[in-house]
């Protein structure tokens, strides 16, 4: 039986390693600039681009209404996060992403502190996971 308890908790610590990584990878997905020491060896300038145009395939969705802006039209974003490895911000796609992460933080909070990622954000007494969520929305 004791190796039984062994094991199982060698998963949960190998899990462990593998959320918080993860959670972590959210960071360098960011658009803008990442210093150090909080970008450790994943440094970079920020992007260039400061607008993201609405893209043609938003036309034909049933989310789409009058108050939208018109396919084409440029509107400033300077935050987001970076999808496919292209420097596109998909910020529709992020919607799926952000329900399972505050969905994860409202049943798992005591696995989301403050600066647990080491984010320049930190430090604050608001989970660093919120700041990378911020980030897209």
């Amino acid at each position: 039986m004791l190796g039984a308890f062994f094991v199982q908790r060698q998963i949960i610590h190998v899990y462990n390693h593998l959320y918080k990584q993860t959670a972590w990878a959210l960071y360098f997905q960011r658009s803008g600039k990442l210093e150090a020491p909080h970008a450790e060896s994943c440094q970079r300038g920020g992007l260039l681009a400061t607008t993201a145009e609405i893209h043609a395939s938003h036309a034909p969705s049933s989310l789409k209404d009058a108050s939208n802006f018109p396919v084409g039209t440029n509107i400033p974003r300077t935050k987001g996060w970076l999808d496919a490895g292209d420097y596109g911000r998909y910020v529709y796609k992020a919607a799926s992403a952000l329900f399972i992460l505050f969905t994860a933080l409202e049943l798992y909070s005591q696995k989301f502190p403050d600066n647990y990622y080491n984010i320049s954000e930190g430090g604050n007494n608001i989970p660093d996971s919120l700041h990378s969520r911020a980030r897209s929305l």
